[in-house]
């Protein structure tokens, strides 16, 4: 958190967001996820907020598909091997195969 008040800001951060956040990237009452930091997925967010904007719906119930779409293009983009691919799924089946042919 430290590290994102420190970063220069165009626009005010809106409090759901960071809610959102935490919650997606692993917190007290959902798994972290392997290999991603919490802190990764707040800076790859206010890298570029614009990209992400409709992950802030994730707070309705039930949340729509768009933000659901959203919070894995985000989490796809946390990865950083290189790898263009469309779903989670894609990206486990991708690192599956190169952890076969290492």
């Amino acid at each position: 958190m430290k590290s994102i008040g420190n970063h220069p800001r165009h626009q005010p951060i809106v409090p759901d967001i960071l809610l959102v956040l935490h919650a997606l990237s692993g917190c007290d009452t959902t798994s972290y996820i392997r290999n991603i930091t919490k802190e990764k997925v707040f800076q790859r967010f206010f890298d570029v907020p614009t990209r992400y904007v409709s992950i802030r719906k994730l707070i309705y119930s039930p949340p729509p598909q768009d933000a659901i779409d959203t919070a894995e293009e985000l989490l796809i983009d946390c990865y950083s091997f290189g790898w263009i691919t469309k779903s989670l799924n894609d990206l486990r089946g991708m690192s599956k195969c190169c952890q076969y042919t290492q």
